[in-house]
C-alpha cells in the first residue's frame, strides 16, 4: 500500500507502449489507483487482527495518454496491472480534454497575441501605460454551445506592479477562442467576463 514511486511511472508509459504497437503515446497522466474501498477492508481488517492476508490488493496505475493523434478521438484512459502489465481497463475520453501542461500554456499563449484581432482589440482598449496584458488559457466543460475541442483563452490587464497579487486584476472583456489542434484564434467576442 505504498505510495506510487519514480519507477512506477515509466513501468506502467512501458506497459502501454507494449500494449499498442505502432501508435505514438502521449501521455498526459500516470497515477496509481487507489484500490476499491471492499478489497482494502479485506486485506486490512485481517492484517490489523495481526492475521496473514491472503491477497493484497493489485497496484494498478490510471493513465491518461494520446494514442495516435493528439485529438479527443485518440485520447485514452488506461488501467494498468503494475504487476504483469496488463491492461485492464481502456475508456476512450471522446469529447473530453486532457490536462494542461506549461507547454500547452505557452503554445496557446502564443497563438493568442500572434493573431493581429486580438492585437487590435487590447489597443482599441486603451490601457494604461504601466499595464500587462496576460493570457491565461484553461480548457473547458461543454457549455452546449461551443465546439470542446476548443480552449478558452481570458486576456486580462494587470497592473505591473501587482502582477503576483491575483486580488488586483481587472479581467478584460475580450475572449479568444483558440483551436487546439491548429493553435489559432478563430473567434474574439467582447463582453463581461463571470
Amino acid at each position: 500500500m505504498a505510495p506510487g514511486s519514480a519507477l512506477n511511472d515509466p513501468q506502467a508509459a512501458s506497459y502501454v507502449r507494449d500494449a499498442f504497437p505502432g501508435k505514438e503515446a502521449y501521455f498526459r497522466v500516470i497515477t496509481l489507483s487507489e484500490p476499491p474501498k471492499s478489497e482494502m477492508m479485506d486485506f486490512l481488517s485481517p492484517e490489523h487482527a495481526g492475521k496473514a492476508t491472503e491477497q493484497v490488493p493489485a497496484r494498478i496505475a490510471t493513465v491518461q495518454a494520446f494514442l495516435g493523434p493528439r485529438d479527443s478521438s485518440h485520447f485514452y484512459e488506461l488501467k494498468v496491472d503494475l504487476a504483469d502489465g496488463r491492461i485492464i481497463q481502456e475508456q476512450q475520453l471522446l469529447g473530453r480534454h486532457s490536462h494542461v501542461d506549461a507547454n500547452d500554456l505557452q503554445k496557446c499563449e502564443a497563438a493568442c497575441l500572434a493573431d493581429p484581432r486580438v492585437q487590435e482589440a487590447i489597443k482599441a482598449m486603451e490601457l494604461p501605460e504601466n499595464a500587462i496584458t496576460c493570457v491565461e488559457p484553461w480548457t473547458y466543460g461543454t457549455d452546449g454551445m461551443n465546439d470542446m475541442k476548443d480552449k478558452i483563452t481570458m486576456v486580462t490587464e494587470r497592473d505591473q506592479h501587482m502582477c503576483i497579487n491575483t486580488d488586483n486584476v481587472l479581467v478584460l472583456f475580450l475572449h479568444a477562442t483558440v483551436k487546439s489542434s491548429r493553435r489559432q484564434s478563430l473567434r474574439l467576442s467582447l463582453g463581461l467576463v463571470c
